[in-house]
């Protein structure tokens, strides 16, 4: 035996519709999840923590002492690092990164002498440089901590919700 039943209500087909349409147009989505994320980047800054909540490996007393401002807090010398993270997006895509091109070193780390000499003979870098992740990258991989995960579930659901008729 079959059973069938026809949907009549007007205000669930409406906003049936509207979530069709809705669904088509994520830029704005894509943005919102871009913009939380590149603030957990700055809020890391801030608390000198990577994406996952593990503290950034400490300054040596010998990076501190050639400071300007003898802080003994990692990536925040002069505020360049930090101020050039952005974040992009579009229908189905979103980037969020640091603009500075020294950026992945200290993202990945670096050894002593990795990029190369100056032309007086010393190393680039002068000395070991410890992976300071400021984003939820490993080598090629995206590891999104949960707290990442739940920005982007939360975007989604306000997406759809936005502008939803009333019943």
């Amino acid at each position: 035996m079959k059973t069938e039943f026809t949907l009549e209500d007007r205000a669930l087909r409406k906003a049936l519709r509207y979530l069709r349409r809705r669904v088509h147009d994520n830029a704005a989505m894509m943005d919102g999840i871009a913009a939380a994320w590149a603030d957990r980047v700055r809020l890391g800054f801030h608390d000198g923590r990577d994406p996952w909540g593990d503290p950034w490996a400490p300054l040596k007393p010998s990076t501190i002492a050639r400071r300007r401002n003898r802080s003994d807090q990692p990536l925040r010398d002069t505020g360049r690092l930090r101020s050039s993270i952005y974040h992009r997006a579009g229908r189905d895509w979103l980037e969020v990164g640091l603009a500075a091109k020294y950026a992945g070193t200290h993202q990945f780390g670096a050894r002593k002498g990795q990029y190369g000499r100056t032309r007086r003979g010393a190393p680039i870098p002068w000395g070991d440089v410890p992976a300071r992740p400021m984003l939820p990258a490993s080598g090629r991989h995206v590891l999104l901590p949960r707290e990442w995960q739940t920005d982007a579930r939360d975007a989604v659901v306000d997406h759809l919700k936005r502008g939803l008729p009333r019943a």
